[in-house]
């Protein structure tokens, strides 16, 4: 029987799954040893999506013409990142 290659869950799976988590463990009626398993499951989620950002945020380039009308590819600053 051929193994199957496991998917990691997209960007948004992710963050509605860590939204869940944060969700349950707020409700205040889990026991502590859940609890704990949620968060540590909350911690890695979040470092993951942390790293997965980080990521598109360096693939993120635009083309533009250049002073002497060639292509010329520039990082694109996202709202909020403007530097000061």
């Amino acid at each position: 029987m051929a193994a199957r290659a496991v998917k990691k869950p997209g960007f948004e799976e992710g963050l509605a799954r860590l939204e869940a988590l944060a969700e349950r463990m707020e409700s205040g009626d889990l026991p502590l040893d859940e609890l704990l398993k949620a968060y540590e499951e909350g911690v890695k989620l979040s470092k993951e999506l942390s790293k997965r950002l980080d990521e598109a945020q360096g693939r993120m380039r635009s083309v533009a013409p250049g002073a002497d009308g060639a292509p010329q590819v520039q990082d694109v600053i996202l709202k909020g990142e403007e530097e000061a």
